[in-house]
């Protein structure tokens, strides 16, 4: 009897909850996301508020994720127009950012009924994308033209109203993102045959920021992701070989650049990086437009330990945010197979993000330790009391 008991209390106690993880995975989101429904093709720049909920822009408004038809701010409204809208943030101080980089301009749509110009950016290619300093003094932009294969990064001091330009030693410069503890500067850079639309090359290059002026320097390619997919093996599922055949000017020529790649994993890559959100202890996450794919880099670590996580239903991923109650949850827009509809995959990551950490209140805080929720306390004492208890009935019942 006491053999069956010994055996039934190791039971329970193998059988408790230990608060393990299996490797991450990508799910269909839009059960939470309805927002995204009907937003075409110009999904794009999601963003997070101070208490978790996530929006994106698309070419003329600023939508909420969490309900249908839910409109923060649209084109004209307020007397304000845009081109095409790419890129948004929500700030402590700043208001709510919003980038139109066709109309070469930031706008304040805070007071969705009384937008203001942010920023005058007629001396850039294009607002982008844009990430904001902790302090919230710094801005910085990334532009392109997509077509020349050429890119540009700026930096806007919100203090003096000065606005420089970065120096960028790569090709198209989109995803832009500073680091948890803003020591550094991340921006994405590709270059692509003309005719056939594919990436020959694409990489993210880290700069350091001067801590005294807020100026990027001493660029330095960090991450090669034609080496990372060949390193890894990896080409997701109905991804690559024609992804672009759309967009070719030249269909003889991109049907007989196909032909050529016998293996498309081993030859050029039909995928674009796109936007880029960072955690607030190191851990950044990419977007691969056309891909499927998510890059996942912890950047305290070296850039080889970097690992791709394939989406399960957003299949032109633009970008992502981390949002929810606590932060945590990764969520991924873009376009669904096919190109047409609008998709949102999400995560639950282990630590919140870099923005809804600071809207927090936590501006300027480079502390890599993540916040625990009452929840999670309540149930990590639980399971610390249970295998304990558990531990002290299988002793004695085996040695009495």
């Amino acid at each position: 009897m006491k053999s069956l008991l010994a055996f039934a209390f190791l039971a329970l106690a193998t059988a408790a909850p230990t608060g393990s993880q299996s490797e991450p995975q990508f799910k269909n989101a839009i059960g939470k996301n309805p927002g995204v429904i009907g937003l075409g093709g110009g999904i794009e720049g999601t963003s997070v508020d101070k208490t978790g909920k996530l929006y994106t822009v698309n070419n003329i408004g600023l939508y909420a994720l969490d309900k249908e038809n839910s409109t923060l701010w649209t084109n004209g409204t307020g007397g304000m127009s845009v081109v095409g809208l790419s890129s948004s943030r929500f700030t402590r101080t700043l208001g709510t950012l919003i980038g139109d980089p066709s109309g070469h301009k930031v706008l304040n749509v805070q007071d969705p009924k009384k937008p203001t110009l942010f920023l005058d950016a007629s001396q850039m290619l294009q607002p982008n994308d844009m990430t904001i300093s902790l302090d919230e003094k710094k801005i910085y932009f990334s532009g392109m033209n997509w077509t020349a294969n050429v890119g540009e990064v700026w930096y806007y001091n919100v203090e003096s109203k000065k606005l420089e330009k970065v120096p960028w030693t790569g090709d198209r410069a989109n995803g832009i993102e500073l680091s948890h503890d803003d020591a550094h500067l991340y921006v994405t850079s590709a270059r692509h045959n003309t005719t056939t639309f594919q990436t020959l090359f694409s990489s993210v290059i880290r700069y350091d920021i001067n801590k005294a002026n807020g100026m990027p320097e001493n660029p330095q390619t960090v991450l090669d992701y034609r080496k990372l997919r060949n390193d890894a093996g990896y080409f997701p599922k109905d991804a690559g070989t024609n992804m672009y055949a759309n967009l070719s000017t030249d269909a003889t020529a991109y049907a007989a650049a196909v032909k050529d790649r016998k293996n498309p994993q081993d030859n050029e890559m039909d995928f674009d990086p796109d936007g880029m959100r960072m955690d607030s202890k190191g851990t950044l996450f990419a977007t691969l437009n056309a891909w499927k794919t998510v890059v996942m880099w912890d950047t305290t670590k070296a850039s080889t330990t970097a690992k791709f996580m394939e989406l399960e239903t957003v299949y032109w991923p633009t970008n992502l945010e981390l949002g929810g109650p606590e932060g945590k949850t990764v969520t991924v827009v873009g376009k669904c197979k096919g190109n047409a509809n609008t998709c949102v995959d999400s995560f639950e990551h282990s630590t919140p993000g870099r923005a809804f950490k600071n809207l927090q209140g936590d501006g300027g805080n480079t502390g890599t330790g993540s916040q625990t929720s009452p929840a999670a306390r309540v149930m990590g004492g639980f399971e610390g009391w249970w295998m304990f208890i558990c531990t002290i009935g299988f002793l004695w019942e085996f040695l009495l």
